[in-house]
């Protein structure tokens, strides 16, 4: 079921394999009665070492990964272009492809970093003091940010379809796609993850190597294994549709967030779309000095919403709404808002999302309907 599900041949909503559980340790007879789930690629956020949960009127707190006899977590190398932000993480952490950055070519400086994939889950501590939740939200694990991996071209089942929308401001280059890999990337302050591969406790790390790595197991024992600067990452296959606007010449984060967050605000409302079913980031190539637009179905093994913008009148359609949402006199010309393009999952960017140059760009694309 799991092979079947991660190529998209089984409905994930049906099959849910990726769950993972926040296993409640502790003796309270509370405990016994708490059953913790989420989705992997929520999970690596709010269940992630020092991240709290209220369950059964108590506040529990994440204290490492769950680990599983004679099972190992996948671990993978991998790195961030620090000039456009592509993920680039090699099958088989072959250091050779982390040295020259496959979207702007530059080469990748900084440290190779290690992501380990928590699939088994976390867990509490037996010791763990409990508290009762108090008028302050929550501790939560620091916001994890989703990067376009790349195509699974090879998968059996993976088809592509593209095609060309024409407009009066130019056109509209557009790709659908059945495997689209997308990776959710947490790393903590910014430093990672400093995870104990013997028992699995983990702390949030601040870059810094520490000489001091003495700790106790979930279950209150002393333990002696080593701690490893390491993120945590979940990835998953999905619908993917990529947007190119080659007749743009702007390659400034701020306008392509906000043209982005703006288009998926559109395919919310023209295709009466759910607006947390679908997402999107920014995909960097040597193809193009400015990148691609990938909107992806935010149900693994995707649901269809996609597939349904790729179509010539559909995202006609949703641009023409992207554009009425920015008109909206909502907030500064300079700035964004709840209102517009802000929401929950893309805090990381809410600095650079400008409402007025969304508005700008739409009008010049859409100039036959102005």
């Amino acid at each position: 079921i799991g092979f079947l599900s991660t190529r998209n041949v089984l409905p994930k909503y049906g099959f849910p394999v990726d769950v993972v559980e926040l296993q409640v340790t502790h003796h309270n007879v509370v405990a016994k009665g708490i059953h913790l789930q989420r989705d992997l690629r929520t999970a690596i956020g709010e269940y992630a070492p020092g991240s709290q949960v209220v369950a059964g009127g108590l506040l529990w707190t994440s204290y490492g990964l769950k680990k599983q006899k004679n099972r190992s977590w996948p671990e993978y190398k991998y790195r961030v272009c620090k000039e456009c932000e592509r993920y680039v993480r090699p099958d088989y952490s072959n250091e050779d492809e982390l040295e020259v950055c496959p979207g702007c070519g530059r080469p990748m400086d900084g440290v190779i970093r290690k992501l380990i994939f928590p699939i088994f889950g976390f867990t509490t501590s037996v010791e763990d003091e409990l508290k009762k939740p108090g008028r302050t939200r929550p501790d939560r694990g620091y916001t994890s940010r989703v990067y376009f991996s790349r195509y699974k071209y090879d998968e059996p089942g993976a088809a592509e379809e593209p095609g060309r929308l024409e407009l009066s401001g130019g056109h509209i280059e557009w790709k659908y796609a059945s495997m689209g890999c997308l990776a959710v990337v947490n790393q903590g302050k910014g430093g990672g993850y400093r995870i104990c591969k013997s028992c699995g406790y983990a702390e949030i790390s601040d870059g810094k190597r520490k000489k001091d790595t003495k700790h106790k197991t979930p279950w209150g024992r002393n333990c002696d294994g080593t701690l490893v600067a390491m993120d945590l990452a979940h990835e998953f296959i999905t619908d993917t549709a990529e947007l190119n606007i080659p007749h743009i010449t702007d390659y400034r984060d701020e306008l392509w967030l906000s043209l982005l967050y703006a288009i998926l605000e559109g395919a919310s409302s023209a295709l009466d779309i759910a607006r947390d079913d679908i997402d999107g980031c920014l995909y960097r190539t040597k193809d193009s000095p400015v990148p691609s637009l990938v909107l992806y179905d935010n149900v693994p093994g995707g649901a269809g919403h996609v597939r349904h913008i790729c179509n010539n009148d559909n995202l006609k359609r949703v641009l023409e709404h992207a554009l009425k949402r920015v008109q909206v006199d909502c907030c500064g010309d300079d700035a964004s808002c709840y209102g517009c393009l802000r929401n929950y999952r893309n805090q990381w960017c809410h600095h650079k999302l400008q409402r007025k140059l969304a508005e700008e760009l739409l009008k010049k694309i859409l100039a036959e309907v102005i």
